[in-house]
């Protein structure tokens, strides 16, 4: 069992570091509104030149959100406005905020009758698609950016909370086999930890639609059984290593332990100690956590370089254990 004064050496010894750090975006995910420096932190952030850069990626009409109408981004692609909107999302700042408004809506468009996000390639500009994994992710980001409570999530919810399969998942329609009903078809992990992270952001509104998702996650977590991305072919990545922005399936270390920390009680458990661990394991005792992957588009940021410290890696990390093991009910 993990110890929970390791732990809590491990959080303080965090925190005192990205106290000082010169990036306020690592700063401000670990602060708390009653924070003395919280407004202040929130101001620096949002006038940074790499968050401005960042705000005119997505603003771009040729690679942000407004390309859906004639080159879409592929959502494998790490510098595409999916995973600029999902850094925008976890950094807590709105939309407004940003100044990103008008091109929400434009996201907004693209969303189906059923409630799921239309998504297209560059390969082939006339295919379109509909995957779960990538409704939840853009309705979580949505929820992130100040429309949690808005008909756009709320009707990916909808969707999501009718198409839950029986063994407590979710999966993509192009899966599934002649004659096999909806319900019934075998869920995908990654479809299945992009819904479980979208129901976490309320609470525990949908703790009890989220717990047997958990379980079937930790299920596939232990026997490690076709644990992978169903839609796209399997991929030669290792969920182990400490990156960011996430696998493009979500089945790595640091979304999955961000995504189940939103369910401490839930959470709690072999699993999450698994994959926590190891990574304290690594850690020297003294400096922030090491990004252990290069990300191509992003080389402004720490996180994007393999074996170089990460304050941001470290501010998520710290602030999903805090969540799990530094809780009230702890």
């Amino acid at each position: 069992m993990a110890a929970i004064d390791d732990i809590r050496y491990f959080i303080l010894r965090q925190l005192l570091l990205l106290k000082n750090d010169p990036f306020p975006w690592s700063k401000f995910v670990v602060l708390s509104p009653t924070d003395d420096e919280f407004g202040l932190t929130k101001q620096q952030l949002l006038a940074h030149p790499q968050i401005i850069e960042l705000v005119q990626r997505l603003k771009d009409p040729e690679l942000g959100i407004e390309s859906f109408h004639h080159l879409p981004a592929d959502f494998r692609i790490y510098n595409s406005f999916y995973w600029t909107l999902r850094f925008m999302s976890d950094v807590g700042v709105s939309a407004n905020e940003l100044g990103i408004a008008p091109q929400i809506r434009v996201l907004l468009l693209q969303q189906s009758e059923s409630g799921q996000f239309i998504l297209r390639y560059h390969a082939s500009k006339q295919h379109s698609i509909e995957l779960v994994c990538m409704t939840a992710h853009l309705a979580d980001c949505l929820s992130g950016l100040g429309y949690q409570h808005s008909p756009a999530v709320e009707a990916a919810l909808s969707y999501l909370l009718s198409s839950q399969r029986y063994d407590g998942g979710w999966s993509c329609e192009r899966l599934r086999q002649r004659g096999e009903k909806a319900e019934t078809e075998t869920s995908c992990p990654a479809a299945t930890i992009f819904a479980i992270r979208l129901l976490g952001r309320f609470a525990c509104q949908f703790c009890s639609v989220a717990e047997p998702a958990i379980d079937l996650f930790r299920k596939g977590f232990s026997s490690r059984s076709d644990f992978n991305c169903r839609y796209c072919a399997p991929n030669n990545f290792n969920p182990n290593k400490l990156r960011y922005p996430p696998h493009y399936s979500g089945l790595d270390v640091l979304n999955i332990v961000d995504t189940l920390s939103l369910y401490p009680e839930l959470s709690r458990g072999q699993m999450f100690e698994q994959l926590v661990l190891p990574v304290l394991e690594r850690w020297n005792g003294d400096n922030l956590l090491t990004s252990q992957k290069r990300i191509a588009g992003w080389g402004d940021f720490d996180f994007a370089h393999n074996q170089r410290q990460s304050s941001w890696i470290s501010a998520l990390f710290v602030r999903a254990l805090s969540r799990v093991y530094l809780s009230d009910n702890n």
